[in-house]
């Protein structure tokens, strides 16, 4: 899967949980500042792990910090 690809089931997945049109989301936003909350991260990291195929720990999420950086961690993921 390309760093693309993986960019926009992020993206997809952050506005499906915070029930936004993907192109609402700010991927350089912080999570928080988008909405994202413990309840909301732990559904973003299991719709990941459906979509991905990979255990995303939810504390991981917080480090990411921002949509893009959850993505650039994602893709760090598949490429092992």
């Amino acid at each position: 899967m390309s760093a693309d690809e993986v960019f926009g089931a992020v993206r997809d997945t952050i506005a499906y949980v915070l029930d936004m049109e993907p192109s609402a989301v700010d991927m350089e936003a912080g999570l928080n500042s988008l909405g994202l909350d413990e309840m909301t991260a732990v559904e973003v990291a299991m719709d990941l792990e459906d979509g991905m195929g990979l255990r995303i720990p939810e504390s991981d999420i917080d480090k990411a910090q921002t949509g893009r950086g959850l993505a650039e961690y994602v893709h760090s993921r598949i490429k092992k």
